[in-house]
């Protein structure tokens, strides 16, 4: 069976600076229940104009129904990180 999850994510993130890492975590509105997100990434620059940032992201849904209306309860799921900022 397929799952789709629909909703919007709107969550509020602080941010944590841990040397050159940087800690986020969070809560707020996934979809039509509440969830919280926890982030944790290493950075370096390189150069003025490139900030380069890698890491990992877990994000955890309640109550959580999918395109079918069915119930799927607490939903989990892990993301990897690549940012690329640029100065100009």
């Amino acid at each position: 069976r397929d799952y789709k999850v629909t909703g919007v994510q709107t969550c509020a993130l602080p941010i944590f600076p841990a040397g050159p890492g940087q800690v986020k975590i969070g809560g707020g509105m996934i979809g039509k229940g509440f969830g919280f997100i926890a982030e944790n990434s290493y950075g370096f620059a390189i150069g003025d104009a490139l900030d380069i940032r890698i890491g990992i992201r877990s994000t955890t849904a309640l109550n959580v129904t999918d395109s079918n209306n069915n119930a799927l309860g607490t939903v989990s799921w892990m993301d990897g990180l690549l940012v690329l900022g640029v100065s100009l």
